[in-house]
């Protein structure tokens, strides 16, 4: 049984364009390409680097080539991260991450300004187990100066009806997280595809599998102005600190993040 998309809208406000180092020189904002086709003429390409359990970050390509246990590549070129739950924690976070973080080609952190032009994170991913805390975050985007992130895209084994994944947002800085389910029943193992994408102060989540398709949508609010955006995915164990037991492992395929 298919889920039906779903539209959560609130209220437009006029948008402060202040946000990143691009603002004032607004492109014409592209659409975004649907998953595992080419990238839109003219988009660039973010690297990533990653942050580990052990305490370090360092460039993927770098962590691949030491053998990093917490993130991995399958002969299928498929990326594996590994997060117990207890490890290392980043400033202002007591959960251990094995996650991704955009950046630039050179390696420099990548920010940018929700409002101008056409923001995307997407590929396809997959749960395989969940620490004791029963979530984890597998893509993010996260606010410069901020420690609560506009939208997480979660999957959570403690709800009712089986494993379901979610998106929480805030579309409003400083308010709560408001939580949309996108897709339910998705067992460990099962495979969906995702897409992020911000487009001149308008966000989308869009989440699909086998023939189940979910939409978010909603307008990043003027508060948010001030605090550029940015990418991050891999596996974030939401809600397992270190009193916690067991481990979140995520399988994401073909990620790629790009601007236009």
């Amino acid at each position: 049984m298919s889920i039906n998309s779903s539209l959560a809208i609130v209220n437009r406000v006029q948008p402060n364009k202040a946000a990143g180092s691009d603002a004032g020189n607004k492109p014409k904002a592209g659409p975004a390409a649907p998953v595992g086709q080419s990238i839109p003429r003219g988009a660039v390409p973010s690297a990533f680097s990653v942050t580990t359990p052990d305490g370090k970050t360092m460039m993927l390509e770098e962590a691949l080539r030491t053998s990093s246990p917490y993130v991995s590549k399958t002969k299928q070129g498929d990326l594996v991260f590994f997060a117990p739950a207890t490890g290392a924690t980043t400033k202002n976070s007591s959960f251990t991450r094995s996650e991704l973080r955009e950046t630039n080609a050179a390696g420099k952190l990548k920010n940018w300004n929700p409002y101008v032009g056409t923001h995307v994170l997407e590929g396809q991913a997959a749960v395989r187990t969940v620490a004791s805390g029963k979530r984890v975050t597998l893509a993010q985007i996260h606010a410069i100066d901020n420690t609560n992130p506009p939208i997480k895209l979660m999957y959570r084994t403690d709800r009712q009806g089986g494993p379901q994944l979610y998106a929480e947002y805030r579309a409003t800085k400083g308010s709560k997280f408001v939580s949309h389910k996108l897709l339910e029943n998705l067992p460990l193992g099962g495979k969906f595809s995702y897409r992020i994408s911000v487009t001149n102060g308008n966000a989308e989540v869009v989440a699909e599998s086998g023939g189940r398709k979910n939409v978010l949508q909603f307008v990043v609010d003027g508060t948010w102005s001030a605090n550029p955006f940015y990418f991050k995915a891999g596996a974030y164990n939401t809600g397992t600190d270190a009193t916690g037991t067991g481990a979140s492992t995520v399988v994401h395929s073909g990620i790629r993040a790009y601007h236009v």
